[in-house]
């Protein structure tokens, strides 16, 4: 007798279904729509916390995050080069080197800040209208 394959799906398997009170319902509507998601995907969103699993992230928080990346990585490289030329006795113009190490101390302190407004975002549960 052939073994049942088990069936690898990327989307949720069960239904579950609650009631509402006409407030709860609206409100649930709004925030979804105010996030650009599904009303399904917000109450996902919503469980999963409540299960422990920690802050689900948003597709902007994703994108943001992304951006910071980038950013950092494009200084990271910058001040790498500077510190290579430093290593091999080249000369650095000093202006140069403090422009770039004051763009990674600025750029580091707004991903921190980006990072932490997420994480509170994400914890607490509150909309973002914009970021």
């Amino acid at each position: 007798m052939a073994q049942k394959q088990e069936r690898i799906s990327e989307g949720p398997q069960r239904w579950g279904h609650c009631r509402l009170t006409e407030v709860e319902f609206w409100t649930l509507f709004k925030h979804a729509a105010q996030l650009g998601i599904t009303r399904s995907r917000f109450l996902r969103k919503c469980l999963r916390e409540g299960m422990g699993q920690g802050p689900d992230p948003f597709k902007e928080d994703f994108e943001t995050l992304h951006e910071l990346a980038m950013q950092l990585g494009a200084i990271g490289r910058n001040f790498n080069q500077l510190v290579r030329r430093l290593n091999s006795n080249e000369s650095v113009d000093d202006s140069e080197l403090l422009r770039t190490v004051s763009q990674v101390r600025i750029k580091t302190e707004q991903a921190s800040q980006t990072l932490r407004t997420l994480i509170l975002h994400a914890r607490d549960r509150q909309i973002r209208k914009e970021f």
